[in-house]
């Protein structure tokens, strides 16, 4: 099972972007800030922080969603986190716009997507082949195989 941490806008329109990964055999998908109780959702730092630390610890890969502008300092921290740890990380950074914004996190990774999609393929592969589903190109029909 691959754990694959999702980092990045988790409210409003520019949290939508969580709805268009579907479900991929074999992975895990870590939602941080999934229904926190209280009233204040963003004062709960009591709850996400601790969360967020133990689900980046937890997981394989932190795919941080960089479309934005505006401050995305949550997601900083974390990709900084998954840094320390030796985390693989992947960026999605659309544009040079927000490649510049983001540019200490992009040149820190060796990982930097313009699309989602070409992220959520790269996990999808990965995620089959440590689960053994993905084999190698198939024998060639004139040399066969192991009988």
């Amino acid at each position: 099972m691959l754990n694959v941490y999702l980092a990045g806008a988790v409210r409003g329109s520019k949290g939508n972007w969580r709805n268009q990964i579907h479900e991929i055999p074999n992975v895990r998908f870590i939602h941080p800030g999934a229904s926190i109780p209280g009233g204040n959702e963003e004062r709960r730092t009591d709850l996400y922080g601790p969360a967020d630390r133990i689900s980046v610890q937890k997981c394989d890969i932190l795919l941080a969603n960089c479309d934005r502008i505006e401050a995305g300092h949550g997601t900083a921290v974390e990709i900084g986190m998954a840094l320390a740890l030796g985390k693989e990380i992947f960026i999605i950074c659309p544009n040079e716009e927000t490649r510049y914004i983001w540019r200490f996190a992009v040149g820190s990774t060796p990982m930097i997507y313009s699309l989602l999609e070409q992220a959520v393929e790269v996990i999808r592969y990965a995620a089959a082949q440590i689960s053994g589903e993905s084999r190698c190109a198939a024998p060639h029909p004139q040399r066969g195989g192991i009988q």
